[in-house]
């Protein structure tokens, strides 16, 4: 798996993607997924709110009508892993409305620049082999804060990112296929649209997180064409702009 497991706490979910739940702020540092067309499709929205089975319900958030207001303000209730990019079956949709899915979510972002990146990373798995995303939020230096239906505190990020590694068998490109990319998202940033200068590479977003991610591909490709992919600006890569 490609997927970095950095921290104690990491689990696979029964949804079959790997989380990182942090106990003390009630939110997964990360959550990380295979994306590919088998896991796309068009079954409707689930409208419901669930436990994740595999932490104690005692230890997440009670979330059944979203997030109550905390100390500066009121935030969404955010999916790390959309509905839309499980949406081949009811049983897939379902576990991305688990608590350790969730995250606070800034308004603006919800709506705005963070749903345009999740609808932009669908169109990507449509023309790929496959993608290994990692959606993940920082709460160093926090401040801010919401409550669950319990009153129990929830911590509200400072930042989101999200970083896609791409394969594709027959790419051109001379790294094996693979090409990646990453954004991030600073709560405070209010920015609506979607556009190539809020991209990064990978190695940059690693450096701003303080650890590595998709640890393992090294060996799949070789440890220079591994930081060949994780240093390439996609910037200039026309390919993610084109689908």
């Amino acid at each position: 798996m490609l997927f970095h497991s950095i921290f104690a706490i990491c689990v696979e979910s029964f949804s079959l993607y790997p989380f990182c739940w942090d106990y003390s702020d009630k939110v997964s540092r990360w959550v990380a997924y295979p994306l590919d067309k088998s896991y796309l499709g068009n079954v409707k929205k689930y409208d419901g709110w669930r436990y994740d089975p595999l932490v104690p319900a005692a230890k997440q958030p009670f979330l059944p009508h979203g997030y109550m207001e905390g100390n500066r303000g009121s935030y969404d209730r955010g999916l790390q892993l959309p509905n839309s990019h499980r949406s081949a079956s009811g049983d897939l949709i379902e576990t991305t409305f688990y608590s350790t899915n969730m995250v606070p979510l800034y308004k603006v972002n919800g709506e705005g620049v963070w749903a345009q990146l999740e609808k932009r990373i669908r169109s990507w798995a449509e023309n790929s082999d496959t993608l290994y995303v990692i959606s993940g939020c920082v709460t160093k230096g926090a401040e801010c804060f919401v409550y669950d239906s319990n009153k129990r505190m929830v911590t509200v990020p400072v930042a989101i990112y999200k970083a896609v590694l791409r394969y594709k068998k027959d790419s051109a490109n001379n790294n094996g296929g693979y090409m990646g990319i990453a954004f991030w998202y600073d709560y405070k940033d209010t920015a609506e649209s979607f556009s190539r200068k809020e991209s990064m590479s990978i190695a940059e977003l690693e450096k701003r997180l303080g650890y590595q991610l998709f640890v393992n591909l090294p060996a799949v490709t070789g440890e220079t064409v591994a930081q060949q992919i994780k240093n390439e600006n996609p910037g200039r890569v026309s390919w993610w702009w084109l689908n």
